[in-house]
């Protein structure tokens, strides 16, 4: 058998409501680290940014505004990307240490009110080398 050298977990989703809160910095923030503390990894440091939008692009399709927020992590990194206009975000988390995914989907569907998603959760395996 090949061992597991870790995940990775990728999360494209759709939000209910007017999906304002994606363009709260400080709430991702939060998230993020609470994301990192149910998965079990150790934060080494974080950056994030929050991007204007245009309220007037709102029913055109195009979105260039909302937050991004990375996680350094000691295993790899944890990474969210927001458009609110779209009511969208998409969420990476990749280590080379397993981690239950479900906890972290659960968590998302709470705080988010996914309504629509894609869910990608891929395990690492290393082939022999001798």
């Amino acid at each position: 058998m090949i061992p597991s050298g870790g995940m990775t977990l990728m999360i494209n989703a759709y939000v209910e409501g007017d999906g304002e809160f994606l363009n709260d910095e400080e709430l991702m923030k939060k998230y993020m680290y609470e994301i990192a503390d149910i998965a079990e990894m150790n934060v080494l440091n974080g950056v994030s940014e929050k991007v204007p939008y245009n309220p007037e692009l709102k029913d055109t399709g195009h979105d260039d505004g909302g937050v991004s927020v990375l996680l350094l992590i000691s295993t790899s990194h944890i990474a969210i990307h927001t458009w609110p206009l779209q009511k969208r975000f998409r969420l990476c988390l990749d280590s080379c240490k397993d981690f239950d995914s479900e906890k972290i989907k659960n968590f998302l569907n709470t705080k988010f009110n996914i309504v629509n998603s894609h869910y990608d959760i891929r395990p690492y395996f290393y082939p022999e080398i001798f």
